[in-house]
């Protein structure tokens, strides 16, 4: 296998010829855009809301009116809004969050978007790249107004991010003998999505001078969240890269240099950190979550669930939790665990065939897999920013040129 073969195993999907580009596509795409834009900077502000309407509205108009000459075929979104659905007709009558539970509903909605997407041809790589350099001019002016408080608007940029980004800064025990200053926002792990394009484009002759550069630089912004499980499949990513841009046979020497490059950061950085002991506090509080989860599980509720936030106690924090940092269970919580089983397999394979997966796709798997993995210990999944990487997944499994016209809609796998 050549070191071309393998690159088109994660080259990002291209792009079939494009119809004429007509107004309303034109401005369709401008809509969506501000909508991403919007929900990677400021996901808390009313204009996020505002957007997403105008989208819904201008979508059903596409639908009645037959206006859409390409659609995404499955009725995954539509299967996963309902399970939610079912999860929100069980909060009514159970002990719940009633706003949260509302949120999650909503949250859901998000997913629809991507009959918009595939009706207008959206390139949902070239937002992901462009939503990733939004991300980093607000770490950076987050970091500038933490750092120089006393530039002009400082702190009303500061407190801005810090309302309508959820952005935060912190000391988190990562060593031994003292804490790590961490500042992350929100959506970070957003960066992860556009690390993942530029790192598949720069292994393919379709590079652009400064992707070294761009992925330098959304690693740092990675980095500097602080969020460790973030940066771990961040690291795995690009060794995926590396592996697979290597030729077969010159695979074992990258191998070895990762067993070699793991054992020298083990034991050089983790060996003495608190990152996998279960006496730190982060991770003392998930196996609380957990152990709680499983003394309080009962038949009846492994298999339907109990509603959407609804209360259990957790001795990980001691106190009554609507929802936790470990998305799979507050999923099993919610409906039942083969309801959620329904839920990862929709999110994977929204359409028929193990093929959609292979060829040019294994690089947005591989992406999608270890998102998931992220989400399953940080609450980064059931939330608009979350859910827009599903729907980047999903388009990178439909090429434009073969999307069936409306009316063919295929189960999901």
């Amino acid at each position: 296998m050549s070191v071309d073969a393998a690159a088109n195993a994660i080259t990002p999907t291209p792009a079939a010829p494009r119809r004429d580009a007509s107004r309303g596509s034109r401005a369709a795409t401008r809509l969506f855009a501000a909508f991403f834009a919007c929900t990677l900077a400021i996901p808390a502000a009313p204009v996020n809301k505002a957007l997403f309407a105008l989208l819904v509205i201008w979508m059903l108009w596409d639908e009645f009116s037959h206006r859409a000459s390409h659609r995404f075929p499955s009725a995954a979104p539509l299967v996963i809004i309902a399970i939610f659905g079912y999860g929100f007709a069980l909060a009514l009558v159970n002990d719940v969050n009633l706003p949260v539970a509302v949120q999650f509903l909503f949250a859901t909605f998000v997913l629809s978007l991507v009959y918009f997407i595939t009706g207008h041809d959206i390139d949902m790589d070239r937002l992901a790249i462009g939503g990733s350099y939004l991300l980093l001019v607000c770490t950076a002016a987050f970091w500038i107004t933490l750092l120089l408080p006393d530039l002009p608007l400082a702190q009303a940029i500061h407190q801005f991010l810090a309302d309508y980004n959820l952005s935060a800064n912190s000391e988190r025990e990562f060593f031994d003998g003292g804490a790590t200053f961490t500042l992350q926002l929100g959506t970070a792990p957003f960066l992860f999505v556009g690390f993942c394009v530029v790192g598949m484009r720069l292994i393919t002759p379709q590079r652009r001078t400064g992707d070294w550069l761009a992925l330098v630089l959304m690693f740092l912004g990675i980095v500097l969240s602080g969020q460790r499980a973030l940066i771990g499949i961040t690291l795995l990513y690009a060794a995926y890269l590396w592996m697979t841009f290597t030729r077969p046979g010159r695979r074992w020497i990258v191998v070895m240099a990762l067993i070699f490059s793991a054992a020298i950061v083990w034991g050089a950085v983790l060996a003495d950190s608190n990152v996998f002991s279960s006496s730190e506090e982060s991770n003392s509080v998930k196996i609380g979550h957990l152990v709680s989860y499983l003394d309080d599980m009962t038949p009846g509720s492994a298999l339907f669930g109990r509603g959407l936030a609804n209360y259990y106690y957790s001795s990980g924090s001691h106190s009554l939790k609507s929802d936790t940092e470990l998305t799979p269970i507050d999923l099993c919580r919610y409906f039942g665990i083969p309801l959620t089983l329904v839920v990862y397999a929709m999110l994977f394979l929204p359409l028929r065939g193990l093929r959609r997966l292979a060829r040019r796709r294994w690089g947005y798997t591989v992406a999608m897999g270890l998102f998931t993995v992220l989400s399953m210990s940080n609450p980064v999944m059931l939330n608009s920013f979350g859910l827009l990487v599903v729907i980047w997944y999903w388009c990178s499994l439909v090429q434009r040129g073969d999307t069936p016209a409306p009316g063919a809609t295929e189960a999901g796998a």
